[in-house]
């Protein structure tokens, strides 16, 4: 009870009035453990920092973790997405997971902050 600050996902583009990203937030939030624990375990799989993409289709989410050193590749498909990715990636802070979401069927692309989360 004496928690008030909620642990949700973080909107890191300028799109608080797109529906889409609201959407995004949610699943996330709801599914923030699951995400974290699939960072951690792709981690230690690696032995580097990772990155991870949800993939949403309908009901189904997909959680693919990726080598940072790989994103650029994986990004240089769209420039101006691995540029705001870099931007953002410069202002994570420690503990916190930067998230690209993807929507199957749709060009939305959310880029979203998972602050720290206590893994039991």
């Amino acid at each position: 009870m004496g928690n008030e600050e909620e642990e949700t996902a973080i909107m890191t583009l300028q799109h608080q009035d797109c529906d889409e990203c609201r959407l995004n937030i949610e699943i996330i939030s709801v599914n923030g453990d699951l995400i974290s624990k699939q960072i951690l375990h792709g981690m230690e799989k690696s032995g580097e920092k990772i990155a991870v993409h949800v993939n949403r289709k309908g009901e189904l989410l997909s959680v693919m973790t990726i080598k940072t050193a790989d994103v650029a590749e994986t990004l240089s498909l769209d420039h101006d997405l691995e540029v705001k990715y870099a931007e953002y990636l410069k202002e994570l802070k420690t503990g916190e997971s930067l998230i690209m979401m993807t929507t199957e069927g749709s060009n939305h692309v959310g880029i979203y902050k998972l602050p720290p989360r206590p893994l039991h």
